[in-house]
């Protein structure tokens, strides 16, 4: 820019800029916007051009905050103020910084502007350049406002916007067309391991190379998070499934490449057809959605299609969220029974639904959709805290010594603020019924094995604050699955649950009577005690009585029995 550039003659002596500023501006165009500021921000001289750009009368503006007169937005959306200008310029000293940026004029109107910002001294000087015409600039915008900055694929507007056109066109044509849904499996595992910048590069590499994979005339685009949607015009779900299987092997095929490192990286995909799974693209997308799920929950890498499976999993999690929103997941009390007493010696507090007809939902009818959903925990949560204040009525209501047992899954435990206020809560439990504790505390917390992790060295370390606070541990459904000895001899645990399944089948398999023999005897030499779950004829009480299990539960005893509701708040 030259020295000579148009000059307003106004009294103040702001209105003239130094020389040397502007002869370090390197933009060498007479006609571009040309604004200096001091060292507080406020504007000390522009030059016609600014004021035609800026569509303000220099006169008005002279002396204000540039805040208050300049409105930048960069590309990443945030405010491009005096802050973060100077920011940049003095972290290059003397060196311009240039940055692309929307400018929003006080009319409203949007333009694209190059900024060019340099420091020298106690000023700060700046040039912007409109990159576009009107026209290029609304079309500019207008891309921005239908793509994502970081994959360049359709974003979930636009996506939503060609599906009903789609779905328009297939239905007055009666012709079809299908939908997948994408999820990248394990995605934040790339990010803690390899960093987010990892993660963008794959989202990034993930992106384009569907849209390589997909057909001509199919639309592929970012639906949020890992999740990528394609629609698939002129396909039936036949069709749909083969080019689903198509994409997801592409993906596994070729790992991303972030810097020397090769990531590898599968992807779970949901896919569905109109008409034969549904005919209005919402129902769609949430069958695509819950098809999606049940690829997860089969390990994850596979395609599914939609089935009446994926959709009972579907009104189930709807079943759940509700009963979590208005405070209908509840705690059923089943009595453990001394097997050679008959004694009551504790209860274990199983997760119920209360339904709005008053009838009540077992566990196994909604607890496996919870696991596939990622609700699990805060059923949990409800649970725990329920236990927790019926050990307390009890404790001060004077009653006898009573365990009640409540799972602690593994959903839970990765819940470090949930597990923290659990950990509040038994503290202030403690606290108030410290007299009539005297050191015994009856919460016992239940790991269920085959849920839980396989690290007993990071088990004994999510446990410690537990076992610190007094609290005992029992390994719940012990025999269910892969039994690890090894839990018993590095757990700080007093009880171990013989899996119910396994007590069931005691009375008619030898075998089995002396497997359970043997948990028994192990049990006994390390201080621990049995319990038997599933206990529901005699027969099978006789035999776990005569192998020596200390504790029993099952329907012969009494069914689990809804608490006292919770108050409402």
């Amino acid at each position: 820019m030259a020295a000579t550039s148009p000059m307003h003659d106004h009294s103040s002596s702001r209105a003239r800029a130094p020389e040397p500023l502007v002869e370090r501006i390197s933009t060498g165009c007479i006609g571009d916007a040309f604004l200096v500021c001091d060292s507080q921000g406020v504007l000390a001289y522009l030059n016609g051009a600014a004021e035609s750009l800026l569509a303000l009368d220099a006169r008005l503006i002279l002396g204000r905050p540039l805040d208050s007169i300049l409105h930048l937005r960069a590309e990443d959306g945030q405010r491009f103020g005096w802050e973060r200008l100077t920011g940049l310029a003095r972290r290059k000293s003397a060196i311009p910084v240039r940055a692309l940026c929307r400018l929003v004029r006080n009319d409203g109107s949007e333009h694209v502007v190059s900024c060019e910002t340099v420091a020298v001294d106690a000023l700060v000087a700046m040039v912007l350049v409109q990159e576009q015409s009107a026209a290029e600039d609304h079309k500019m915008l207008a891309y921005r406002a239908s793509h994502d900055a970081l994959t360049g694929l359709p974003n979930r507007a636009a996506l939503q916007e060609r599906l009903a056109l789609l779905h328009q066109s297939a239905d007055s044509l009666g012709s079809t067309y299908g939908l997948l849904l994408l999820d990248l499996d394990h995605f934040k595992v790339i990010n803690d391991r390899f960093g987010h910048t990892a993660g963008d590069r794959a989202l990034a590499q993930i992106g384009q190379r569907l849209a390589e994979t997909v057909r001509d005339g199919d639309t592929v685009g970012r639906w949020g998070g890992e999740e990528f949607l394609c629609l698939l015009p002129q396909v039936d779900r036949h069709r749909a499934a083969e080019i689903a299987e198509r994409v997801r092997a592409g993906i596994e095929a070729a790992p991303v490449k972030d810097d020397k490192r090769q990531i590898r990286v599968t992807a779970s995909i949901g896919a569905v057809a109109f008409p034969d799974d549904g005919d209005d693209p919402d129902l769609l997308l949430a069958k695509a959605d819950s098809a999606l799920y049940e690829a997860k929950r089969a390990g994850r890498n596979r395609v599914r299609c939609h089935t009446e499976s994926s959709s009972e999993v579907f009104r189930v999690a709807d079943t759940i969220e509700n009963a979590l929103r208005k405070d209908h997941v509840r705690a059923a009390y089943q009595p453990i029974v001394d097997l050679v007493t008959g004694e009551v010696r504790g209860e274990e507090a199983l997760a119920r639904i209360e339904r709005p007809d008053g009838q009540w939902m077992a566990a196994d009818a909604f607890i496996p959709a919870a696991e596939q959903l990622n609700l699990v925990h805060q059923i949990d949560h409800r649970i725990i805290q329920q236990a927790i204040r019926r050990c307390v009525q009890r404790t001060l209501a004077g009653m006898p010594p009573h365990a009640v047992f409540v799972n602690f899954s593994a959903d839970f435990l990765r819940h470090p603020r949930l597990v923290q206020d659990i950990l509040d809560t038994v503290k202030q439990s403690c606290a108030l019924c410290e007299r009539q504790l005297r050191g015994s505390k009856p919460l016992v917390l239940e790991i269920t094995e085959r849920q839980f992790m396989h690290d007993t060295d990071e088990a004994r370390q999510v446990l410690e604050p537990f076992r610190e606070l007094g609290l005992q541990f029992a390994i719940d459904d012990f025999g269910a699955g892969h039994s690890s000895l090894d839990y018993l001899a590095e757990l700080p645990v007093q009880f171990v649950k013989i899996e119910g399944a396994l007590v069931r089948r005691i009375a008619a398999e030898p075998r089995v009577r002396a497997v359970v023999r043997a948990i028994q005897s192990l049990a006994s030499d390390l201080g621990v005690v049995t319990v038997a779950e599933g206990i529901e004829d005699q027969a099978t009480l006789d035999i776990v009585r005569h192998i020596g299990i200390d504790w029993g539960q099952g329907y012969l005893f009494a069914s689990p029995e809804p608490g006292t509701p919770e108050p409402q708040r």
